[in-house]
């Protein structure tokens, strides 16, 4: 099934395409026919049918291998929102018509360079785009008191390249889906305290979300350790369908998740 995410433009499938793919029941209580999505799709929906509206939030969860999503829609028309009042929709119902370009907020640098200096205890790098500056970073000398300029230098550059993937093109709300749960981290306790203190309780602390599985991105960050500083993008994710709606949530580096469609 397809899965969308906040902003997409979507049309209700017609009663026969959706018939193909989840099959027909009768409610013989209710002398009725439906579509058997997740949610139920029932004849007296087919009003619905072709009616186009845009996402405006979703719910995710895993289900029979799926990922199921309930979406609130925001309609087009007056009568697809009267007829929709009170009902629920899943993602098999819906079709995509337009996705939102995503434009990454990375800058592009024309004429490139670094320039590393020291004062003798700290490391400074400056980033330029010809001549103009882009960014400054600074390195301090470790606790110990012994500088290393080439140290230094290194860590710069690390603390560098961690802001450039910072603005990669994986952002809040994004679904994602998980490829290599070796990724997570499971036990960092202190850095959800520090940025995302009301995820606290929702942290599947000792556990890797499941490969092959979506979820939503809740938020992005860097962690920074070691020295010479090692700079991670890493990314909050859960089922659920944003900051609303709190769910068991991972920590994953960057590189254990792809942007899903």
């Amino acid at each position: 099934m397809q899965v969308f995410k906040k902003g997409d433009r979507v049309r209700v499938r017609s009663w026969d395409d959706m018939k193909k793919e989840f099959g027909e029941e009768f409610y013989e209580d209710d002398n009725e026919q439906f579509i058997n999505t997740p949610n139920g799709f029932n004849y007296d929906m087919i009003g619905l049918c072709g009616m186009t509206g845009t996402v405006i939030g979703t719910i995710t969860a895993e289900k029979w291998m799926f990922s199921i999503q309930t979406l609130k829609i925001k309609w087009d028309t007056e009568p697809a929102q009267n007829l929709a009042e009170g009902r629920n929709f899943d993602n098999g119902m819906f079709e995509l018509v337009e996705r939102p370009s995503l434009a990454s907020d990375r800058p592009v640098l024309k004429n490139p360079k670094i320039v590393i200096t020291t004062n003798g205890v700290a490391t400074m790098a400056e980033q330029y785009d010809g001549d103009t500056l882009v960014h400054t970073v600074t390195a301090v000398c470790p606790d110990d008191g012994k500088y290393d300029f080439n140290v230094g230098a290194v860590e710069v550059i690390n603390m560098l390249t961690a802001e450039t993937l910072y603005r990669s093109a994986i952002q809040a709300e994004d679904i994602v889906k998980v490829i290599y749960d070796e990724a997570a981290y499971t036990t960092n306790l202190d850095w959800i305290r520090e940025h995302a203190p009301d995820w606290l309780p929702y942290y599947a602390y000792g556990h890797k979300p499941n490969t092959d599985s979506t979820y939503t991105v809740i938020m992005k960050g860097i962690i920074m350790s070691g020295y010479p500083a090692s700079g991670e993008v890493v990314y909050l994710i859960a089922a659920s369908g944003g900051k609303e709606v709190k769910d068991t949530c991972y920590l994953v580096r960057e590189y254990g998740i792809r942007k899903y469609y």
